[in-house]
């Protein structure tokens, strides 16, 4: 909550692609 409006988009994402990259790296384990 601490981010700036300059930076919230970042925030947003950088936790997009980091769910992302978990669920990619999770699905592979599986595998």
């Amino acid at each position: 909550m601490g981010y700036s409006l300059d930076f919230g988009w970042l925030a947003d994402a950088t936790g997009a692609i980091a769910r992302g990259a978990a669920m990619t790296i999770l699905l592979i384990a599986v595998t």
